[in-house]
């Protein structure tokens, strides 16, 4: 989300052309209109798989268009999701590389 604010006359800026990007949201808050990496997603959400950055996920059946849902979280930060009939667990090191969008 970008959203640009016009700051308007203060004592420290007098230009009422000022602006600023605030680009994000408030902690928390989800829009499910942005694609999102594994890592955001909470236990029991819902994704739809938009892409990622790993050869080896295509190999567990795991493909762009995918509807899959968190199931359980490790500490270490892996972890287990729902695709279809089977659960796959999915390392830490690459949940960064799955973009994902809520459904």
């Amino acid at each position: 989300m970008i959203s640009v604010f016009s700051h308007g006359k203060t004592s420290i800026q007098n230009n009422p052309a000022w602006k600023f990007a605030y680009i994000g949201g408030t902690a928390g808050e989800r829009n499910p209109d942005t694609i999102s990496t594994l890592r955001e997603m909470r236990v029991g959400d819902r994704v739809r798989v938009e892409g990622y950055d790993d050869r080896d996920l295509q190999k567990s059946g795991l493909s762009v268009g995918a509807e899959i849902r968190v199931l359980s979280r490790t500490p270490s930060g892996s972890v287990m999701v729902q695709l279809g009939e089977r659960q796959i667990g999915i390392g830490a090191g690459i949940i960064d590389r799955i973009f994902v969008k809520p459904l």
